[in-house]
């Protein structure tokens, strides 16, 4: 293997794509679907017009590669600083939480998703009502 192409692999596997791959004549692109981008935090807030069902969201975080499964969390509920080994996306189905996490309030409403990197350190604050999400985990 030549000194440019194992460069190449090197780049090209540090951000999920593989390098072309022949079959008979033609040359076809591989990629892993999912993985090219690396999680930053962030809340995507809900883009639905109707209230999201919990059955919904799990597909779609399924879709995303995640496993997931749902938390509930009762009115007031407080997690000390602590922090996760995989990337998670905690998507909001009812009530209220926050999160403190990269020197900011990260506050969610229904429907509401914050990505969390792996390795960040974050606080959780359950509103008044509770909460319940689903947490999806990859990697």
């Amino acid at each position: 293997m030549g000194f440019l192409h194992l460069a190449f692999w090197v780049v090209a596997t540090a951000f999920g794509a593989l390098p072309p791959r022949r079959v008979g004549t033609r040359l076809f692109r591989r990629r892993r679907i999912g993985y090219m981008r690396r999680m930053r935090l962030e809340v995507l807030p809900w883009d639905g017009t109707s209230p999201p069902s919990e059955h919904a969201l799990a597909e779609r975080l399924a879709a995303e590669g995640f496993a997931s499964f749902c938390w509930s969390d009762a009115p007031n509920a407080h997690y000390d600083e602590h922090e996760h080994d995989r990337d998670e996306s905690i998507w909001l189905v009812s009530g209220a939480i926050r999160f403190g996490a990269g020197g900011r309030e990260l506050a969610l409403s229904p429907g509401d998703r914050l990505m969390l990197p792996a390795g960040t350190r974050h606080t959780a604050d359950a509103g008044p009502d509770g909460a319940t999400y689903l947490i999806g985990q990859r990697g």
